[in-house]
Protein backbone atom coordinates (compact mmCIF):
# COMPACT_ATOMS: atom_id res chain seq x y z
CA UNK A 1 0.00 0.00 0.00
CA UNK A 2 1.19 3.47 -0.92
CA UNK A 3 0.75 6.74 0.82
CA UNK A 4 -1.70 7.77 -2.25
CA UNK A 5 -3.96 4.74 -1.76
CA UNK A 6 -5.11 6.04 1.35
CA UNK A 7 -8.21 7.13 0.88
CA UNK A 8 -8.11 10.48 2.73
CA UNK A 9 -7.38 13.96 2.36
CA UNK A 10 -3.44 13.82 2.31
CA UNK A 11 -2.76 17.46 3.36
CA UNK A 12 -5.03 17.57 6.13
CA UNK A 13 -4.02 14.07 7.47
CA UNK A 14 -0.46 13.96 6.33
CA UNK A 15 1.41 17.56 6.65
CA UNK A 16 -0.29 18.25 10.05
CA UNK A 17 1.48 17.98 13.14
CA UNK A 18 0.59 14.34 14.95
CA UNK A 19 0.12 16.68 17.94
CA UNK A 20 1.30 20.38 19.16
CA UNK A 21 5.49 20.88 18.78
CA UNK A 22 5.32 17.70 16.91
CA UNK A 23 6.13 16.65 13.27
CA UNK A 24 4.09 15.43 10.88
CA UNK A 25 3.05 12.01 9.39
CA UNK A 26 5.17 13.11 6.48
CA UNK A 27 7.77 14.40 8.12
CA UNK A 28 8.61 11.37 9.94
CA UNK A 29 8.10 9.15 7.24
CA UNK A 30 10.87 11.45 5.28
CA UNK A 31 13.17 11.44 8.34
CA UNK A 32 13.25 7.65 8.55
CA UNK A 33 13.82 7.45 4.67
CA UNK A 34 16.85 9.68 5.14
CA UNK A 35 18.25 7.24 7.61
CA UNK A 36 17.31 4.30 5.51
CA UNK A 37 19.36 5.97 2.37
CA UNK A 38 22.44 6.85 4.98
CA UNK A 39 22.48 3.01 6.18
CA UNK A 40 22.18 1.53 2.19
CA UNK A 41 24.63 3.91 1.48
CA UNK A 42 27.64 4.25 4.00
CA UNK A 43 27.25 1.18 5.88
CA UNK A 44 25.76 -1.76 4.33
CA UNK A 45 28.52 -1.56 1.39
CA UNK A 46 30.81 -2.31 3.79
CA UNK A 47 29.17 -4.81 6.28
CA UNK A 48 31.17 -8.18 6.27
CA UNK A 49 32.42 -10.79 8.79
CA UNK A 50 34.88 -9.36 11.26
CA UNK A 51 35.16 -5.53 9.56
CA UNK A 52 34.75 -1.90 11.32
CA UNK A 53 32.29 -0.38 10.27
CA UNK A 54 32.10 3.51 9.23
CA UNK A 55 31.59 5.66 12.70
CA UNK A 56 28.39 6.50 12.53
CA UNK A 57 27.36 10.58 11.82
CA UNK A 58 26.45 12.84 15.13
CA UNK A 59 22.60 12.11 15.23
CA UNK A 60 21.85 16.00 15.13
CA UNK A 61 24.13 17.39 13.04
CA UNK A 62 23.17 14.53 10.47
CA UNK A 63 19.34 15.68 11.10
CA UNK A 64 20.10 19.11 10.26
CA UNK A 65 21.46 18.50 6.73
CA UNK A 66 17.92 16.52 6.45
CA UNK A 67 15.28 19.59 4.57
CA UNK A 68 12.02 17.81 6.08
CA UNK A 69 10.26 20.22 3.62
CA UNK A 70 11.97 18.12 0.46
CA UNK A 71 9.19 15.72 1.17
CA UNK A 72 5.77 15.83 -0.04
CA UNK A 73 2.61 13.74 -0.20
CA UNK A 74 2.52 13.66 -4.10
CA UNK A 75 6.02 13.36 -4.41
Amino acid sequence: MCVQDIDIDPEASLCQPIKEGKWSVIQIVGHLYYWDKFNLEQMIPYMDEGVDLPEFPDQDQHNQKLSLKDFSVTA
